[in-house]
């Protein structure tokens, strides 16, 4: 999606099959401590592990143009995905994980040091051959900012800002959106960020995207960086559960 019309999220493959006006937001929340939290388990997780790269849980992902490499995760996390500015992730046939409320979430490591475009980390397509919209979108434009937006029935729309100098480049951050088919909430190190009223989302059939994303049909603002944990849950996480998803 293109940074004028930023869509949220962040998720990953399910079965075979897959392809190689802007709204006030609230001050900085305490997202939760995770005492005593035990981290939720995704029904989409994409570890990045190189002993099985690609592997999501119920399936196994595959590139679009090229495969993304093997980098160093942070520490106790084993390996994760390096992108380098082509290709990325294109995850079809994954129709039934259009859920109402929904929460993405993963770990980033943001490498480039100038953007000069948006860069899309993780989002669900909408008519992605005709249009430049998405279901819902997690991307990082030029500042660097992380932008998030959705494609509802009430408008398109987005939620920006986010504090400057996030992500940091070079260093791992995590970043999460919920959505309980009204509320949108983006979370940063497990801290509410952003929060807002939205919806319901509109769905298609159009596939899952990670690392890249795809508009009027071409393949744009790919990544570059490292992602983890890609994880896409069939609901919407408390801000405990987001918090523990954001320990290190």
């Amino acid at each position: 999606m293109r940074s004028r019309f930023g869509v949220l999220a962040a998720t990953i493959g399910l079965w075979p099959g897959i392809g190689c006006g802007r709204h006030p937001f609230a001050d900085p929340v305490d997202g939760g401590g995770a005492d005593g939290v035990t981290a939720p388990t995704a029904p989409l997780h994409l570890r990045f592990e190189a002993n099985d790269f690609l592997a999501t849980g119920l399936g196994l992902a595959a590139c679009e143009q090229t495969c993304p490499g093997v980098t160093t995760s942070l520490p106790g996390h084993g390996e994760a995905a390096q992108f380098v500015g082509a290709g990325g992730l294109e995850l079809t046939g994954l129709e039934n994980t259009t859920w109402p409320s929904f929460t993405a979430a993963l770990w980033l490591r943001l490498d480039a040091a100038t953007l000069v475009a948006p860069m899309t980390l993780f989002a669900r397509g909408f008519d992605p051959l005709t249009t430049a919209w998405n279901t819902w979108e997690l991307f990082v434009e030029p500042g660097p900012r992380m932008f998030v937006g959705t494609t509802t029935d009430d408008d398109l729309a987005r939620i920006a800002g986010l504090r400057a100098g996030f992500p940091v480049v070079g260093q791992w951050g995590h970043v999460a959106l919920t959505f309980d088919g009204r509320s949108r909430r983006l979370y940063v190190d497990g801290e509410l960020r952003l929060a807002d009223e939205r919806g319901p989302l509109r769905h298609d059939a159009s596939p899952l995207l990670v690392g890249l994303d795809r508009d009027g049909g071409r393949l744009v603002n790919h990544l570059v960086g490292a992602l983890d944990d890609v994880m896409l849950f069939d609901r919407a996480l408390g801000a405990d559960e987001v918090a523990a998803l954001a320990v290190p």
